[in-house]
């Protein structure tokens, strides 16, 4: 199988695991859309996926990587919804996976609240680039609880938070906010000594973990 074959088997999985979030939410879920579901203005461009419901329309634009062409890419893409408010492009990006040996266990609100004093702890003793990483692992134990799925392999990033965001735990301007950290954690995991979070980042981190920890807490009560 080639890159390319791989990577239209990866996006066609992940388009599927799209699928039941959006008809939960009473969406009618296209994928791959012929021309006959797409408004004109859209022109010769094919979204992925599209989901509508009433007057809420989405198009779901799936990427493999984040790269300088993909960017320029997606600014095109961007530029045709400019003017179309009725619609919202929404872009993900999957990658290849090169954990698949790893398997994550799951885990319960109660264990991420309990690790959640490891990250105060750290904070408290000034270090915070162990604090942060914490953190996002502790995000992550909570994206497999509202999303329980048989794919035990462990999340990018990205796919954090679209899971969080697509379960309803955080809104966009919050979504916008903590993706905005992504770049952060890339540089600290892959060796950027110099890169520490800022109380302001640490303190978002936190904050949204607690929020979605007290939402389960109320749901399961």
């Amino acid at each position: 199988m080639t890159m390319a074959q791989e990577f239209q088997e990866t996006e066609r999985h992940f388009i599927e695991r799209l699928r039941p979030h959006y008809e939960a939410k009473g969406y009618d879920f296209v994928p791959y859309p012929g021309p006959d579901r797409l408004p004109e203005f859209m022109g010769g461009y094919r979204p992925d996926a599209i989901a509508l419901k009433g007057d809420h329309k989405i198009a779901i634009e799936v990427k493999n990587r984040k790269t300088p062409h993909a960017d320029l890419s997606l600014k095109r893409i961007q530029q045709l919804f400019e003017r179309h408010h009725d619609w919202q492009l929404r872009i993900m990006f999957v990658g290849g996976d090169t954990q698949a040996g790893i398997s994550i266990p799951a885990s319960t609100p109660e264990i991420v609240r309990r690790h959640l004093t490891e990250v105060t702890e750290l904070i408290k003793h000034a270090q915070p680039r162990a604090a942060f990483l914490v953190g996002w692992s502790l995000l992550e134990a909570i994206a497999r609880i509202v999303e329980p799925a048989s794919d035990k392999r462990p999340y990018s990033p990205g796919t954090i938070i679209q899971t969080l965001a697509m379960n309803g735990y955080i809104d966009p301007e919050v979504e916008g906010k903590v993706r905005s950290l992504i770049s952060m954690r890339n540089r600290i995991v892959h060796g950027d000594l110099e890169t520490e979070p800022s109380k302001m980042e640490l303190d978002l981190l936190l904050k949204v973990i607690v929020s979605i920890l007290d939402r389960l807490r109320v749901s399961s009560s």
